[in-house]
């Protein structure tokens, strides 16, 4: 079994994951969650290296100031 969900959709995802722990069948039940890497911080937005690379305190600093 497998349900799709918007990783970015707190209450979609609970509903996802309250279908798959209701389903009754001995096969796998998974959860793909579909997300865009680093959404909601505009300078990262789908830019794969934002999950590895490491910001100076100043850039930090700036990408804070830019989701406030």
């Amino acid at each position: 079994l497998v349900k799709n969900a918007d990783g970015h959709d707190i209450p979609a995802l609970y509903r996802a994951f309250s279908g798959l722990a209701a389903a009754r069948s001995a096969a796998p039940r998974v959860l793909l969650a579909d997300t865009i890497k680093g959404r909601g911080v505009p300078a990262l937005v789908r830019n794969p290296m934002c999950h590895v690379q490491t910001l100076r305190p100043d850039e930090v600093d700036r990408l804070v100031e830019d989701v406030k």
